[in-house]
């Protein structure tokens, strides 16, 4: 019976190894699983972390561009206002130079009529003066000869 028990217990122990040995190789799969499945997590948190990060940095873009916009769109309105003001003084200045035009053209005629007419009066009056200076002559002379007729006559 010790032989018997003896191959049993051999048996025993075989069966044993094998068994240790399967248990071994499935611990040894587990484990490198584990930690296959570790560094998968580790990239991924590390992943989502820059995820994180960047859609925090887009939200906070997103808000700068919305208040950016929204200063550029009152800063359009106003300079649509003021074009619009501007484009109304332009209307009233060229309405206004329109008129000054108008009026320079009228006064430039005026003045040119004046001149016309200052010229005719300085011509008129060197005509004037040439005839006086003539009838001044024609009196000086005649006064001469009326003072040479007086001489003679007194003097006889």
């Amino acid at each position: 019976m010790n032989t018997f028990m003896q191959c049993f217990n051999f048996l025993g122990i075989l069966v044993m190894v094998a068994l240790c040995g399967a248990q071994w190789k499935v611990n040894s799969q587990l484990t490198a699983a584990n930690t296959q499945l570790d560094k998968t997590r580790v990239e991924q948190a590390s992943t989502l972390a820059e995820q994180t990060k960047t859609l925090t940095d887009d939200a906070t873009d997103l808000a700068d561009l919305h208040e950016k916009l929204t200063i550029d769109e009152a800063a359009v309105s106003d300079a649509q206002a003021k074009l619009k003001a501007i484009g109304g003084d332009l209307d009233r200045v060229t309405l206004e130079r329109d008129q000054l035009k108008a009026a320079l053209e009228k006064w430039s005629a005026a003045v040119a009529q004046r001149d016309a007419a200052l010229k005719q009066q300085a011509a008129d009056l060197q005509k004037d003066d040439a005839d006086r200076n003539a009838a001044i002559a024609k009196y000086n002379d005649l006064v001469g000869k009326y003072n040479a007729l007086v001489a003679k006559d007194s003097g006889k």
